[in-house]
């Protein structure tokens, strides 16, 4: 059986530094194997709130490691986007 890794992260933005709009997002992973990971990300701010399906993988190449991240999310209010995209790509060298 694998194991599970939750992951969180908060900040906050705002047009000027008396404005906060704070935002946070949680990834939820499934990490039997190093190579691939299915995973369900959720990202949330004050009135967008998403959720959706990711893929985390990562590659070894001769010395370098290549990680991958991307994922889909899903509008879970009518304030909410319809959809995003998103990836991530980091190469260790």
């Amino acid at each position: 059986m694998g194991s599970y890794t939750i992951w969180f992260t908060g900040s906050s933005f705002g047009e000027d530094d008396e404005q906060l709009e704070p935002t946070g997002s949680l990834q939820f992973a499934y990490t039997k194997s190093d190579t691939f990971q299915p995973g369900l990300e959720y990202y949330g701010a004050e009135n967008n709130h998403l959720m959706g399906p990711a893929i985390l993988a990562e590659f070894r190449m001769g010395s370098s490691i290549l990680e991958l991240q991307a994922g889909v999310a899903f509008g879970l209010t009518t304030d909410s986007d319809d959809m995003i995209y998103r990836w991530e790509l980091e190469i260790e060298l």
